[in-house]
């Protein structure tokens, strides 16, 4: 086979994202009450009565064992997938929610490493053994520029302060550069908050007591235009 060759050069990427898998079930009744009603997944149903569960922009299509929908896996078998989803809730929240729905919790809350960076996971099993893993995304300090300043990237300014602010019940911090911050920097693209959220508690506790200054930017453009009105280096 050609891609076995040693000389075959691979090409740029050609996949965006997952649409969806397929989960091969021994109970479709069973598999479709845990996933709804343990993780809020919606259950669709589509072409042939077949049963789906959605989530975002993907979904697990589910196949009965043993009465598979072809084309199929070549060795489809029920408890064999390990997956990683994620969530933006609070795992706090989830946790308290699987003990609700009586649901063991195999390992976690545990550090890890997803696709685009750190996440911090709880895993635990449905109907088939299948290992779930639920993880949320870990918010790092991107770059530390002074004694007490850190920035961020963000897409929107605007959103990331109100949602940053909700999460630590601050209100957005004046620096150095006075009134031009504490009035103007909404208007001019960029945001500041006092504290960094969404980090491990040390972490946290640790920005809380140094009463860091988060700076949010839509982009490195309007990053460098804060850094020339500030007059200082971010």
């Amino acid at each position: 086979m050609a891609w076995k060759e040693e000389g075959t050069s691979p090409p740029s990427c050609f996949i965006q994202r997952l649409d969806h898998l397929v989960l091969t079930v021994r109970s479709i009744e069973d598999t479709v009450a845990f996933y709804s009603k343990v993780l809020g997944m919606e259950v669709v149903t589509f072409k042939g009565n077949r049963k789906a569960l959605r989530f975002g922009h993907q979904k697990f299509n589910l196949h009965q064992a043993g009465q598979e929908f072809e084309p199929k896996a070549r060795r489809p078998v029920p408890g064999s997938a390990d997956f990683c989803l994620i969530t933006a809730a609070p795992l706090e929240k989830l946790l308290e929610h699987l003990e609700a729905c009586g649901v063991a919790i195999e390992e976690g809350p545990v550090a890890r490493t997803g696709a685009v960076g750190p996440i911090t996971s709880i895993y635990f099993r449905d109907p088939d053994e299948n290992l779930v893993e639920v993880s949320r995304k870990d918010i790092r300090v991107s770059r530390v520029f002074k004694p007490s300043f850190v920035h961020r990237e963000v897409e929107n300014s605007d959103h990331g302060l109100e949602k940053w602010e909700a999460f630590t019940g601050k209100e957005k911090k004046s620096l150095s550069a006075g009134e031009f911050c504490r009035q103007g920097c909404l208007q001019q693209g960029w945001a500041c908050l006092t504290l960094i959220p969404n980090v491990p508690r040390g972490a946290l506790r640790k920005a809380q007591a140094l009463q860091l200054n988060v700076l949010l930017f839509p982009d490195s453009e309007v990053r460098s235009s804060a850094q020339k009105k500030l007059g200082i280096q971010l």
